[in-house]
């Protein structure tokens, strides 16, 4: 089952990354570097370490920004729905695709999502977080990209966002039912010292997501955990 949406990333360098977080009203939880294959975010031929760092606010979903050391050049499918009163943090995401009916429907399968009125042009609703004291509000509003163009985890802005599974290998299984591609299938690393299931699907809309589950490794038996708040 999918718990909810975890947090939006961001493709910068750390430095300026964690200084754009901390103006939005984020603070820094965590640096780290994450070992990947090139097989999982295909924007390189080789495997690598991908520095990351993680920033929380207010109960809600927290900032994560990543430095693959250049990005697409391309816009990114996600943008960050500001709160509107004086809080810090974001209230929610927006996401740019090219059939929101479509989209809102893999969304309300996939992850529960509730619509105010699906319908033609911008659709908003919300989607649940498993991070205290928030749903996740999520606007699905109409638009392409050019012919050929393909959303890569290295776009220029907030590429990709990261809901937390419960049960990664069905939840990779209902997304494709439900019209998602998959990525990538599920790999083991460690983030924050924690051992971390991820694995990477694309929406109907192209937009991609990260699945992620804590593991905990027994012997040869991996297990997935709760999320930690």
């Amino acid at each position: 089952m999918i718990a909810g949406v975890t947090h939006v990333t961001m493709e910068a360098g750390l430095d300026a990354g964690v200084a754009a977080g901390r103006s939005w009203g984020f603070e820094p939880e965590l640096r780290d570097a994450v070992a990947l294959p090139a097989s999982f975010e295909c924007v390189g031929e080789t495997d690598h370490v991908l520095p990351l760092a993680l920033l929380s606010g207010p109960p809600g979903i927290r900032l994560e920004v990543v430095d693959h050391g250049g990005d697409s050049g391309q816009p990114s499918a996600y943008a960050p729905i500001p709160r509107r009163s004086a809080e810090a943090g974001f209230a929610g995401l927006s996401c740019t695709v090219p059939d929101t009916a479509a989209e809102a429907a893999f969304w309300s399968g996939f992850a529960r999502a509730r619509w105010a009125g699906p319908g033609p042009g911008t659709v908003r609703g919300t989607i649940p977080s498993p991070l205290p004291g928030m749903d996740c509000e999520f606007e699905l509003v109409p638009g392409t990209r050019g012919e050929g163009q393909v959303h890569a985890m290295n776009d220029r802005g907030f590429p990709s966002i990261g809901v937390f599974s419960t049960s990664m290998e069905r939840d990779c299984a209902r997304a494709v039912r439900l019209g998602a591609k998959l990525r990538s299938a599920a790999i083991t690393t460690t983030v924050g010292g924690r051992p971390l299931r991820m694995a990477l699907i694309e929406t109907p809309g192209g937009a991609p997501v990260e699945l992620l589950a804590a593991a905990r490794i027994t012997g040869e038996k991996e297990t997935a955990n709760g999320l930690s708040t």
